[in-house]
């Protein structure tokens, strides 16, 4: 498949692109991660974490005080995972994939979730890995390839 689709096919070794990005950012910018530019998801996120770490609290500060591995939560609700340690009913699962709808998983989170890896200097890290493709998707459009984004 690879070689009829050639850089039009991306595949990350393991994980997605939200796991890729969100496992780059510092610890100091989390809050900034989960924080929607428009104020209209961030407290849809902080529900969601507060959810998976069994919490009433749903400040990041409360958040970031229960959950041992805060980082790892956001990626299991950015990416909708389904947690493997508890028995859950079907639509119990089903919730927990439709966490991911109020993150990155939409063409306008996928805009915030660029302009975050921008913004927090992470796009070198993802570079050599995503470049072919942003070039695929450049030469289609009848644009020159690029060596960075600028």
């Amino acid at each position: 498949m690879k070689d009829i689709l050639k850089d039009f096919l991306f595949r990350w070794q393991s994980g997605c692109t939200e796991e890729q990005s969100i496992r780059l950012v510092p610890d100091e910018r989390l809050r900034e991660l989960i924080e929607d530019p428009l104020k209209d998801k961030t407290g849809e996120r902080l529900r969601t974490l507060a959810i998976r770490c069994n919490q009433s609290d749903k400040d990041f500060d409360s958040l970031k005080a229960a959950c041992t591995d805060l980082r790892s939560i956001i990626i299991e609700a950015a990416t909708g995972a389904v947690p493997q340690n508890i028995e859950l009913e079907p639509s119990q699962k089903k919730e927990y994939q439709k966490h991911r709808q109020c993150w990155f998983k939409s063409v306008e989170g996928g805009k915030e979730l660029f302009d975050k890896v921008t913004q927090f200097g992470l796009w070198p890290n993802l570079k050599d890995e995503l470049l072919p493709l942003v070039n695929a998707a450049r030469s289609v459009a009848n644009l020159p390839i690029i060596a960075d984004l600028s």
